[in-house]
């Protein structure tokens, strides 16, 4: 199996090369990644300027760009395309609304454009990825036997909180909606305002990644180009219970 791993942390981030170690055991693994962080970049990409690449040998390459232009670029570079693209592992949770805003989302977008499966990864606000090397080959494993990857939407994983050395599981779940208030600080010295905001937390602690996570199990979430579509859950549960 050919895989394409890509990030939105820079190609020289702790999770990325944790992933990489972990894929060598499923694949022949090729690295299209940012040159510098790109968080936040969502499904953006690079538009009207040349994009500079930087190849540090046949098989890994660093772009100055986004996530989206590391996957278009492979795409370009490689004819004959992956056949899995892995995002991640990304410093900070992609669950709920995030995945509009993520650039590890968005090289799992990209891949399902090109009609490719693909599969990313979040983790807590921690620069040390052991949740990926203890539970990275844990993950694969259940995604390849139970038959998951689909071209037709990318699997969002998301480990549990930090404070679960281990977690309790690995559950499918919905993509929660989730309702945010907003609040602006005063100027300080220079002018600037920051923009804060609050999160609320679904009571329905088995069905959703956000709960999920909070509860110290492995999220896997199915989405699609249009986001979330319930069909696709309930496929995943009949896979994984059959």
């Amino acid at each position: 199996m050919r895989i394409l791993l890509v990030n939105d942390d820079g190609y020289e981030a702790n999770g990325l090369l944790a992933l990489k170690e972990i894929l060598q055991d499923y694949g022949e693994v090729y690295v299209v990644a940012p040159s510098n962080g790109k968080s936040g970049a969502g499904c953006s990409l690079t538009t009207f300027k040349p994009i500079k690449i930087h190849k540090i040998d046949d098989k890994n390459y660093h772009v100055e760009g986004t996530p989206v232009d590391c996957v278009q670029f492979a795409k370009a570079q490689f004819p004959n395309f992956f056949d899995l693209v892995v995002s991640g592992c990304n410093r900070g949770f992609n669950v709920s609304n995030d995945v509009l805003y993520s650039g590890t989302c968005g090289g799992g977008f990209q891949a399902l454009m090109f009609k490719t499966p693909s599969i990313c990864f979040s983790q807590d606000y921690i620069d040390d990825p052991w949740q990926v090397r203890n539970s990275g080959k844990e993950i694969l494993d259940f995604i390849f036997s139970n038959n998951l990857l689909s071209k037709d939407y990318f699997l969002n994983v998301n480990f549990p909180f930090k404070e679960y050395e281990k977690p309790k599981g690995i559950v499918v779940t919905k993509l929660y909606v989730r309702n945010t208030s907003y609040s602006i600080s005063e100027k300080d010295e220079e002018g600037y305002q920051t923009i804060s905001h609050v999160h609320d937390i679904p009571e329905d602690i088995n069905t959703y990644d956000v709960s999920a996570i909070r509860n110290g199990y492995i999220s896997i979430t199915p989405i699609s180009v249009t986001a979330y579509k319930e069909e696709h859950f309930k496929e995943l549960l009949v896979k994984v219970n059959k």
